[in-house]
């Protein structure tokens, strides 16, 4: 048999017909695919694994919060972690120290509204409940924004969880009061 003659295929006549298989039956999805391929540092394969890890946490707390069942991490994840050559215990140490970081965010961010929501709130009891018709909305702005600076300690110790130090109550004097009959 002879080599094909360079430009033989595809031979006269022939009309190619298209594949259509359906998924799961043996489809050629794959073959569909577009690879790409990156160049990566591996520091920077670390900065990719870690925001794909905060991912995966955070939807997984959320699926918990709506009552839904947890999913399975990524397979991009587990392909990371074994280019990054990780273990178990580093792939552990891993997930709780964005764990403890995402809670970190979460609260800095929630003590921040807090304190925009308390500074607002005294303004506008400063003011009389409810800021005067006079007052435009961009001029209660600067008012909510200086008292946030100022008092912002004090808004986030309303909050704050840890043990405080003991501060001396004032104590109540009773005075024993004869009373006649």
């Amino acid at each position: 048999m002879s080599p094909p003659r360079r430009g033989a295929w595809p031979p006269r006549g022939f009309t190619p017909r298209p594949l259509c298989l359906r998924p799961g039956r043996g489809s050629l999805d794959f073959m569909n695919t577009e690879f790409i391929c990156l160049e990566l540092t591996a520091a920077e394969l670390i900065e990719l694994y870690r925001a794909l890890l905060a991912r995966v946490v955070m939807e997984g707390k959320l699926r918990r919060e709506q009552g839904l069942e947890p999913v399975d991490p990524a397979d991009l994840l587990l392909k990371l972690e074994v280019l990054l050559n990780l273990n178990e215990n580093q792939s552990l140490a891993n997930f709780r120290q964005v764990d403890d970081e995402l809670w970190e965010h979460s609260w800095l961010d929630f003590t921040d509204e807090w304190a925009w929501f308390r500074a607002r709130q005294e303004v506008l009891k400063k003011l009389g409940r409810t800021p005067e018709p006079a007052l435009k909305p961009d001029e209660l702005e600067p008012l909510v924004e200086k008292c946030y600076q100022q008092n912002f300690d004090r808004y986030v110790a309303e909050l704050d969880m840890r043990e405080r130090p003991a501060t001396p109550k004032k104590k109540r004097v009773r005075h024993n009061v004869k009373r006649e009959a």
